[in-house]
């Protein structure tokens, strides 16, 4: 008697990286082993008809349930999933003073804002956190950074980085 496992479909933005797919499929091992089959699918490769079968599926953010409505017969079956840092990294930030401008920098606007939420909703209420967007922010003033493992996209005028690791899921 075998049984079939059961499927988690991860199911991302066209513009997620390798990294993060490889780090929120590492967490999801770190759970469930083997014990599971984990697909990966961009929300940008599924045809107009094509449907998402997985038993459970998470969505790597809000915006993607929108656009799975029309890929899952089942929307009780969709996730969202959330991320957090590991509270070490998250101690680096309280080194900095009350009031201090700080440029928050992800690969994405959603992930940019839902970074900077983590953080406040860490406890992390001290500084002025600062989404950061190419050619929308004014960077005078600013000397620090913060980053999920996105250290190459700060801006080459910030000199302190505070790169605290990819958010696990």
């Amino acid at each position: 008697f075998i049984l079939k496992k059961q499927v988690i479909s991860l199911v991302s933005g066209r513009q997620t990286t390798d990294a993060l797919i490889a780090n929120l499929t590492r967490d999801l091992r770190l759970v469930f082993g083997d014990t599971v089959k984990i697909e990966i699918i961009a929300i940008t490769d599924l045809k107009a008809e094509e449907q998402v079968l997985g038993d459970v599926i998470l969505a790597t953010y809000p915006g993607i349930v929108r656009q799975l409505k029309d890929h899952v017969f089942d929307m009780n079956k969709v996730i969202i999933i959330t991320r957090t840092v590991t509270e070490e990294m998250i101690y680096q930030l309280y080194d900095f003073p009350q009031g201090t401008n700080v440029l928050v920098v992800n690969d994405t606007r959603e992930t940019t804002e839902d970074t900077v939420s983590m953080l406040y909703q860490l406890g992390i209420r001290h500084l002025n956190l600062l989404p950061y967007y190419p050619g929308e922010t004014d960077l005078s003033g600013i000397h620090i950074a913060v980053t999920p493992g996105e250290a190459h996209l700060v801006p080459s005028t910030i000199s302190t980085i505070v790169d605290i690791g990819d958010r696990r899921l």
